[in-house]
């Protein structure tokens, strides 16, 4: 039975889930947030991952924007929050399919309702494949996914033998030495498409991602490797486009290159893009930050909108703090949180107008603990009501994070906030 994002609201809020205050135990989503939380007033329990609706906005109009500008699409990769909520956000903001991994996670978003969807992977199980050949079938969904071997052709082409009502979509994947799947020798490109000429299975167009390119980064040499690649993809789809007999699409484009690929690719709009980019949605602060097309635009920028705050544990020694959030909480693959604010349990009924700025670094993780240097509490930065110069036992400490990706599988639900941490709704993830 499909579910309807409009009864997440009627979620009782139950001990499943992390940083509610007590008093919600029992309550709906609606009851709660009714009540018109504050993450500073309302005795939540620390830590909590907060999602800042202005940022959040702010980002996916500036996708949309971009994506007009360029003349491309865009199909978000939705595993990055696994989130229908947000799904439907960058819908409404102009996406025309759903980027997922794999069929589980494309099974959530169909259950809530979506049904177009592109596996930006390989797909190797069986039992998976005949599942997405039967929902194309049925037209209970529109599912493309990746080839990028003969094997892998030669498997969907024996399924089609066996089995005449299985239907598939194919994107050839396109990669590069040293990186990860993909065709690395153009030569294969004709064989493969040899191999899945079957009435079951139509040619999508051609598929890669540069963010996992060994040499691709920010800097010159760096953007002549996407370049370098893109060329690669639009190499491939001349091949392709010459054996299957007209036109084809392109799809790449993570978090970090998708200017570089949206102007390689799309030839001043002759060739057909689709971006499959994610991270955009909540940016961060250290890891997209650094690397992303925007950060020297004056005409576009995306704001980071996660924030873990959580509250001093011990302060055993002159510049340390433990705080109470380690890995099960946040995540750390690039980078370690970064400090951002500090609010003196004092002030916290003040709210962030009590925050000053902080500067400090996290120099450890363990599973429940963050280890925090610190040097000195800016006061002036929002407000001269906060008075602290130094962290205390039980003061609220908030962080910004690196690589959203690994963020949102730690939370089941998170808190999205205005300006003031007034919290206006909760956002469900689907792990």
């Amino acid at each position: 039975m499909s579910r309807n994002i409009s009864q997440l609201s009627e979620t009782k809020i139950s001990v499943d889930f992390k940083g509610f205050p007590i008093s919600a135990q029992g309550k709906s989503i609606a009851q709660f947030l009714d009540s018109k939380p504050n993450i500073f007033k309302s005795d939540f329990l620390f830590p909590i991952l907060v999602i800042k609706e202005s940022a959040l906005k702010n980002n996916l109009e500036t996708m949309a924007r971009f994506c007009s500008n360029q003349k491309v699409k865009l199909s978000p990769h939705v595993k990055t929050s696994m989130s229908p909520q947000l799904a439907t956000l960058q819908s409404k903001y102009g996406a025309v399919s759903l980027t997922i991994a794999n069929l589980q996670q494309l099974l959530v978003f169909k259950d809530f309702g979506f049904n177009t969807f592109f596996i930006a992977n390989e797909v190797a199980n069986d039992a998976a494949l005949v599942q997405i050949g039967k929902f194309n079938s049925s037209l209970e969904a529109k599912i493309s996914f990746c080839v990028d071997s003969v094997n892998s052709a030669k498997r969907i082409a024996q399924l089609c033998q066996n089995n005449a009502d299985l239907k598939f979509e194919i994107y050839l994947e396109i990669g590069s030495n040293n990186a990860r799947g993909g065709i690395r020798n153009l030569d294969d490109v004709a064989t493969i498409l040899t191999i899945l000429k079957v009435p079951q299975v139509v040619i999508g167009g051609i598929s890669g991602f540069e963010g996992a390119l060994p040499k691709a980064a920010r800097s010159k040499r760096g953007l002549k490797s996407v370049s370098k690649f893109a060329k690669k993809m639009l190499a491939a789809l001349e091949i392709a486009e010459q054996q299957v007999g007209n036109k084809l699409k392109l799809t790449a484009g993570g978090s970090a290159f998708f200017d570089v690929v949206a102007t390689e690719l799309s030839q001043n709009g002759k060739n057909e893009v689709i971006l499959r980019s994610g991270g955009y949605l909540t940016h961060d602060h250290v890891h997209y930050e650094d690397i992303y097309p925007f950060r020297n635009s004056k005409d576009f920028r995306f704001l980071p909108a996660l924030e873990l705050w959580s509250e001093v544990l011990s302060q055993p020694e002159k510049g340390f703090a433990l705080l109470n959030f380690g890995k099960r909480d946040v995540g750390n693959d690039l980078d370690n949180p970064v400090p951002l604010w500090h609010i003196p349990n004092s002030n916290r009924t003040k709210g962030i107008s009590a925050a000053s700025q902080i500067s400090a670094e996290i120099t450890q993780l363990n599973d429940q603990h963050g280890f925090m240097k610190y040097r000195k509490v800016n006061n002036s930065n929002i407000s001269t009501s906060s008075t602290s110069s130094s962290i205390e036992y039980s003061d609220l400490i908030g962080l910004g994070v690196s690589h959203p990706c690994t963020n949102f599988d730690k939370w089941k639900i998170l808190f999205v906030v205005n300006d003031d941490y007034d919290v206006i709704d909760c956002i469900h993830t689907f792990f």
